[in-house]
């Protein structure tokens, strides 16, 4: 996921937005909504909500991806720090 946020995130910043953007956030989409079935496995409902939540906000983006707004691009990039975040706890732990 963290890869995915990045190559957006790139791809906007630089203004080469094309289909590869799409399939990317389609990507990111699909993973946050298998993160979530997770979640709810392990009885993680919280957890497993704003997996959805983002999952639908990234849809969201996906379906304007040539035009992308300020939130959009904001929200994948607290995606990248918050798996960076989740990183470090883990290699502390």
């Amino acid at each position: 996921m963290e890869y995915n946020c990045h190559l957006v995130l790139k791809a906007y910043e630089s203004r080469n937005i094309g289909p590869k953007v799409r399939a990317t956030l389609d990507e990111l989409s699909a993973d946050l909504r298998e993160a979530a079935n997770i979640a709810d496995a392990l009885h993680q409902h919280e957890l497993r909500g704003t997996c959805v939540s983002l999952a639908t906000r990234i849809e969201a983006m996906a379906a304007q991806y040539e035009t992308p707004n300020e939130e959009y691009v904001k929200l994948v990039s607290r995606l990248t720090q918050a798996f960076t975040l989740a990183r470090q706890k883990v290699v502390k732990a």
